[in-house]
């Protein structure tokens, strides 16, 4: 009879440990599901939580050029310097600024970067025939 309590207590911890263990897979679940469904409604999210347009980051204007900026920021200090421009456009600003530059390279950089950043509303751009022609998203 004494034994019986000692079992007991092992069922109770063992009944205790698994159920904290499928609690956490029915949150992996549940985070699953919510980006499954983000991603098949066309909503923008970030880390699974949705961002209005109007929370959206934008690249903000940058007035002088350091080699040592983001990808992001030299965009940013082109389309400050150009107001509009095409990927070429931008490309040559970046160029103009720091000459030592891998112009193949950071063309592909520039192309892929410019994408995501359109597709994430951080720049505006406007299509105009095969070319697109950049800029920043003014302050609200």
């Amino acid at each position: 009879m004494k034994d019986q309590p000692v079992i007991e207590d092992q069922i109770l911890e063992l009944m205790h440990e698994r159920l904290k263990d499928l609690m956490g897979k029915v949150k992996s679940l549940q985070v699953a599901i919510a980006a499954m469904e983000q991603t098949r409604n066309g909503s923008p999210s970030f880390n699974g939580t949705h961002i209005p347009d109007s929370q959206t980051p934008k690249l903000q204007p940058i007035s002088t050029y350091n080699s040592d900026m983001k990808l992001d920021e030299k965009i940013a200090y082109a389309l400050s310097k150009l107001d509009k421009a095409t990927k070429k456009e931008i490309v040559g600003k970046i160029v103009e600024a720091e000459p030592e530059t891998n112009i193949d390279k950071l063309d592909s950089n520039i192309a892929v970067r410019l994408s995501f950043l359109l597709k994430e509303q951080q720049i505006s751009g406007i299509k105009q025939g095969r070319v697109y022609h950049y800029s920043l998203i003014p302050a609200s």
